[in-house]
């Protein structure tokens, strides 16, 4: 493949290698993930997202599938986007996304789009986030299926890491097992006793369009500077939103 010429065939094409025309994209199936529900596939999205991370940047595609993780999804460096389309991924790890979690090196930029995703470990966590720099989550559905999970969990961090700023939540449902008692959260967000820039800080939540059958929906301590607009809660058998020591937000539409 490397050897044929691609041409677009649009006014003003040029010839190019097939091979050049093939990477201008990444697939987590280049890498090895079957998604037949059945394969462990954390190796390949791992191997994808690390090398997407190293051209520069890049989406990393999840073709159709049910894709079997049972190891956490280490978020790289710098501007990769894990776009799961309308596939489905079973989580088996203690956390299944790592958003600059105790990590020197900041994650910047990176997101998670799309996708269905079921939560299938005892007090697991479907993503979490310190040392972060603008992360996004868009269009996801989220099942928690065991005691004690949560879907969200961000901090601050000490000195010398940073706090995950300038994060990002749009179309985003989170649904529980329904069992009250089962100390399920949908997102917690955790400064630290430390000066300002080290805490959670200016996030926008917008259009999460269900959090529902957890104990508890949005849990905030002492995190600061957050627009929060177009919240749907439903069946929280504890309370939807719990503030506790120092937090700023803004609520409009909740």
């Amino acid at each position: 493949a490397s050897n044929g010429t691609y041409n677009q065939g649009g006014a003003g094409a040029v010839d190019r290698s097939v091979q050049s025309r093939l990477q201008d994209g990444y697939s987590v199936k280049d890498f090895g993930a079957v998604g037949d529900d059945v394969t462990d596939d954390s190796v390949a999205f791992n191997s994808a997202v690390n090398a997407a991370n190293t051209a520069g940047g890049a989406v990393v595609n999840c073709p159709s599938g049910i894709y079997k993780l049972d190891s956490e999804i280490v978020m790289p460096l710098q501007d990769v986007s894990l776009d799961f389309g309308k596939s489905t991924a079973k989580l088996y790890a203690s956390s299944a996304f790592n958003f600059g979690w105790n990590d020197p090196n900041q994650c910047a930029d990176c997101e998670i789009n799309g996708g269905r995703f079921e939560l299938r470990t005892d007090n697991a966590i479907f993503c979490r986030v310190q040392n972060a720099y603008a992360p996004r989550f868009t269009d996801l559905n989220l099942r928690l299926y065991n005691p004690g999970q949560t879907g969200f969990y961000i901090t601050g961090n000490g000195a010398p890491y940073t706090g995950p700023y300038y994060g990002t939540m749009d179309n985003i449902r989170i649904f529980g097992n329904g069992t009250p008692g089962d100390t399920q959260y949908g997102m917690r967000f955790f400064g630290l006793p430390v000066d300002g820039s080290f805490g959670v800080n200016r996030w926008i939540l917008s259009n999460i369009r269900h959090i529902a059958a957890v104990d508890f929906g949005l849990d905030f301590v002492d995190a600061h500077g957050f627009v929060v607009n177009g919240i749907n809660f439903e069946g929280c058998y504890n309370t939807g939103v719990r503030f506790n020591a120092r937090v700023s937000v803004l609520a409009p539409d909740v």
